[in-house]
């Protein structure tokens, strides 16, 4: 079970130790979700709150295209001071961690009524895809950096050598500066890019090098081909 005390280390590992009953959980949500895509020719959007046999609390996400279901998982924990902190995180890969912070100031923004937990639903409900741009190297191999999301933008760090980026403060569109909403359309982008199936990917990059052949080596689209690939 992940509690406060807990070395973020260890906190990630356990909830990792989840992943085989994740999997288990949603076979039939996924072959229900897959029916009912078919059924209104629609995307959907499935969350289910679940807490493991570890006794960890789950916010599952299954997003289901037509090119398929992707699965979006986030363990929370309350802190010591009672605020709510999480873990967007898979079975492996990089790790976001969302302070209680996150969760305040989006309450300031969007729904101060609710909930805490309620709030964390409709935080991962709108922003479960991320996308990672340091902005600063500060001291000890510690990178500032922007987490771009769909209602805006996480500030934080990512340390060299570790798995975890921490989010530790959420601005919306209105607070960026000019700098960051340029920022927010190129990461709007790349999130945009890693939602297309592999082969959708490679045709995009393909059509743009056809259509803008002056472009080919340049660095931004050798960034494309870096998504493609």
């Amino acid at each position: 079970m992940i509690v406060a005390t807990m070395p973020l280390e260890d906190m990630i590992a356990e909830a990792r130790k989840d992943y085989p009953a994740i999997r288990n959980k949603l076979i039939n949500v996924q072959r229900e979700a897959r029916r009912d895509m078919i059924r209104t020719k629609q995307a959907r959007l499935h969350m289910i709150g679940w807490t493991s046999q570890r006794k960890n609390d789950w916010l599952l996400l299954l997003v289901q295209r037509k090119k398929g279901t992707s699965v979006h998982t986030l363990t929370w924990f309350h802190d010591l001071d009672g605020g709510i902190n999480a873990l967007v995180l898979a079975d492996r890969g990089m790790v976001y961690r969302i302070d209680r912070h996150v969760i305040e100031r989006y309450r300031q923004r969007f729904n101060p009524a609710t909930s805490d937990l309620e709030r964390l639903r409709d935080f991962f409900t709108e922003n479960y895809a991320y996308s990672c741009q340091p902005t600063g190297e500060a001291v000890n191999g510690r990178w500032s950096v922007q987490v771009g999301m769909n209602q805006g933008m996480c500030l934080g760090y990512w340390e060299e050598g570790t798995e975890v980026v921490h989010a530790d403060t959420f601005i919306n569109h209105g607070q960026m500066f000019a700098q960051q909403l340029d920022d927010m359309d190129r990461m709007d982008m790349e999130r945009w890019i890693r939602c297309l199936s592999p082969g959708q990917r490679r045709w995009m990059v393909a059509e743009w090098k056809r259509q803008n052949p002056t472009h080919i080596g340049t660095p931004g689209m050798q960034w494309l081909e870096s998504l493609a690939a």
